[in-house]
C-alpha cells in the first residue's frame, strides 16, 4: 500500500472510534465525550496530513510538455503610402441654433 492509502485506513479507524464513542455518549456515558472529541481531533489532523500528501503526490507526477510552436516568419512588404484625405465643403445650409424662451409661470388665483 502507498502512504496515501495507509493514511486513509488510519482515518477510517478514527472515524469508527468516534462513532462508537458518540453511541456510548448517547447511552449516558459522560466519559465518552472526551474520547470522541479526541478521535475527531485526530481525524482532523489526519485529514490535513492526507491533503498535504495528495498535493505532494500530484506535484511529483510527470507533466506533459506541449510541443513548441514553429516560429512565425515576419515578411515585410513594400506598401504604398496611405492616401491623403481632404475634406470637401458641402453646399448644404447650416441651420442656426434657436434659443428657447423660458415659459411663463402660471399664477395661481387666490380665492377667499
Amino acid at each position: 500500500m502507498t502512504d496515501i492509502e495507509d493514511q486513509i485506513v488510519v482515518l477510517r479507524n478514527y472515524l469508527d472510534t468516534a462513532e462508537q464513542e458518540v453511541k456510548s455518549l448517547k447511552g449516558g456515558r459522560k466519559a465518552s465525550s472526551a474520547r470522541s472529541r479526541k478521535a475527531l481531533m485526530e481525524l482532523k489532523r489526519g485529514s490535513h496530513e492526507l491533503r498535504k500528501s495528495v498535493m505532494q503526490f500530484q506535484r511529483d507526477l510527470p507533466t506533459k510538455s506541449k510541443p513548441k510552436a514553429d516560429p512565425i516568419e515576419v515578411v515585410e512588404e513594400d506598401l504604398p503610402p496611405p492616401p491623403e484625405l481632404k475634406r470637401e465643403e458641402s453646399e448644404a445650409s447650416v441651420k442656426p441654433k434657436t434659443v428657447r424662451k423660458p415659459r411663463a409661470k402660471k399664477q395661481i388665483a387666490k380665492t377667499k
